[in-house]
C-alpha cells in the first residue's frame, strides 16, 4: 500500500526535479528573454517578461506538466545554458496565467472568402473519466467540465477565435463573441444546434452565409420586417432544396459536410493536449485553452492538407 507523502518541501523538490530532466532550445528571437513591458499598475515592477511566461505554460501544456515541474524545467535549462537566470517559481506561474493575453496566431485574411466552421467540445475539470461514467451505479454528477467554442478556418485549419464557458452555455450565443469584426462573403457551417434566427439575421448583416441543418420537422419562418424578410429568404429557399434533394444530397452540393472537418480540429485538441483542464479558476482556464489553440494553430501551419 503505497504512503502518503509528509515532507512536503521534499516532494516539492521533487517535483522540479521532474522537470530538470526535459531540454529546450529557444531561438534568440523569440523574446521570451526579453525585459517585460513598463506598464503604470501599482505596486513593484514585473521582473519577468509576458513571452517568458507564455512560453513556460505553453511547455506546461505541450508536455502536460505541473507548474512545479515546469520551475524544474526552466532551472535545468538555466543550468544547461550556464547563464544566471532567474526562474519564475510556480506561484508566480499560476499568478501570471490570470492575466496573459495570448494572441492565437491565426491567419485571417478579411479580403479574401472563407469557409468558417462553428463548433463545441468539452473538457473535463475535475470528476470521472468517460468510461467510469457510463459504467452502471454511477451517475456522473460530481463532474465538472468546460464547454470550448471553436471557430476553425476550412482552408488553413486554424482555430480563429476560441470562448470558454460553463457546460451549461448554449452554442448559438456564442457566436457573435466567435466571428472577426469584418467576415465578407464568408460561409458559416455548423449543425443543428446553430440554426436560429438571430443567427441568420446576425450572417446576413455582415454579409456572409449561414449554413445549418434544419430540424426535420421545419416550417418556413414569416418575417414580421423587410430586413428579417431578406435574411430568412435564403434559409427558407434551402427547405425547399431539401425537400426536394434529400438532406443527404442537400449536404453535399452545398457543402454543408465539410462542417465535419472541425471534428479533426477537436481530436487532435484533446489527444495532443489531453482532455483534462489542469487550472481551477475560470480566468486561468480560458487562458490555458487559448495557449492549447495556439499549439494547434502553430502545427497546422505546417501539416494541414484543405483536402484530406
Amino acid at each position: 500500500m503505497a504512503q502518503k507523502a509528509r515532507d512536503w518541501a521534499k516532494l516539492d523538490a521533487a517535483h522540479r526535479r521532474r522537470g530538470e530532466l526535459i531540454t529546450l532550445w529557444l531561438s534568440d528571437d523569440s523574446g521570451a528573454y526579453a525585459a517585460p513591458a513598463y506598464n503604470q499598475r501599482t505596486g513593484a515592477p514585473r521582473q519577468y517578461s509576458d513571452a517568458l511566461v507564455e512560453a513556460l505554460l505553453t511547455v506546461k501544456v505541450v508536455l502536460r506538466l505541473s507548474l512545479r515541474a515546469v520551475e524544474g524545467f526552466a532551472t535545468g535549462m538555466a543550468r544547461l545554458a550556464k547563464a544566471r537566470w532567474t526562474v519564475p517559481n510556480y506561484t508566480t506561474l499560476s499568478r501570471r496565467q490570470a492575466g496573459l493575453d495570448v494572441d492565437l496566431g491565426a491567419r485571417y485574411d478579411p479580403t479574401k472568402k472563407h469557409v468558417l466552421i462553428v463548433d463545441a467540445t468539452g473538457l473535463t475539470v475535475f470528476g470521472e473519466g468517460e468510461w467510469k461514467v457510463r459504467t452502471p451505479g454511477t451517475d456522473g454528477k460530481r463532474r465538472t467540465w468546460r464547454k470550448i467554442h471553436l471557430l476553425v478556418d476550412r482552408e488553413s485549419g486554424h482555430i480563429i477565435s476560441v470562448q470558454t464557458t460553463e457546460g451549461s452555455a448554449g452554442d448559438a450565443p456564442q457566436v457573435p463573441k466567435l466571428l472577426p469584426e469584418v467576415i465578407g462573403n464568408d460561409f458559416l457551417l455548423g449543425d443543428g444546434a446553430y440554426h436560429t434566427k438571430d443567427l441568420h439575421r446576425l450572417m446576413h448583416a455582415k454579409g456572409g452565409v449561414l449554413l445549418s441543418p434544419p430540424p426535420i420537422n421545419a416550417r418556413r419562418w414569416k418575417p414580421h420586417h423587410r430586413a428579417a424578410e431578406r435574411a430568412f429568404l435564403f434559409r427558407n429557399a434551402q427547405l425547399t432544396h431539401i425537400k426536394r434533394l434529400g438532406r443527404t444530397a442537400w449536404k453535399v452540393q452545398t457543402g454543408c459536410s465539410q462542417r465535419s472537418f472541425v471534428e479533426c480540429t477537436n481530436h487532435r485538441l484533446k489527444s495532443i493536449t489531453g482532455d483534462r483542464l489542469s487550472a481551477r479558476t475560470m480566468d486561468r482556464q480560458t487562458v490555458e485553452v487559448r495557449l492549447r489553440c495556439k499549439v494547434l494553430n502553430t502545427l497546422a501551419t505546417s501539416t494541414w492538407s484543405p483536402t484530406a
